[in-house]
């Protein structure tokens, strides 16, 4: 009989999990960290993903994630994270929008299907990983929402 533990194992990368937890305690981090503020950031892209949003009044709906990585500056080894809900049209024009900004060569293009997105998504993850670099402006429009702009490309 599977265990609790045989189940957490199986939803998470624990070997992604165990590497970030040892980085952490070597560099004396605390898990606690400071927001980035607004403005203009030289970043790449680690993660981009499609994932369950995890907030209470939006459990379980499709979300798209970005985790920008800051390389240069005062807020250097910083992290931003893009969270933009996917469940209405002007949501995935919002990801479409960004994801054609990233330059990465593929066409962008939402065909009703959240697992072809998914494919999507992770092919320009891969097409941009290591090759491109981004200066970002990390912003906040009227409604108080955060906007992520590429107003620069790098190549790496």
């Amino acid at each position: 009989m599977a265990s609790i533990f045989d189940k957490w194992d199986k939803q998470v990368d624990s070997k992604a999990l165990a590497e970030e937890t040892k980085d952490l305690e070597e560099n004396g981090g605390t898990g606690e960290y400071e927001e980035v503020p607004y403005g203009e950031y030289e970043v790449k892209i680690e993660k981009m993903e499609l994932k369950e949003c995890g907030s209470e009044k939006n459990k379980g709906l499709p979300m798209f994630s970005v985790q920008f990585r800051i390389i240069a500056g005062e807020k250097e080894k910083s992290c931003i994270f893009m969270n933009q809900l996917i469940s209405q049209p002007f949501q995935i024009h919002i990801v479409n929008e960004f994801l054609r900004s990233l330059d990465s060569g593929i066409d962008v293009d939402f065909d009703g299907s959240y697992g072809s997105y998914n494919n999507l998504i992770l092919n320009i993850h891969e097409a941009i990983n290591g090759k491109l670099e981004y200066l970002l402006d990390y912003s906040q429009n009227k409604k108080g929402y955060n906007v992520f702009e590429i107003i620069q490309i790098y190549e790496v």
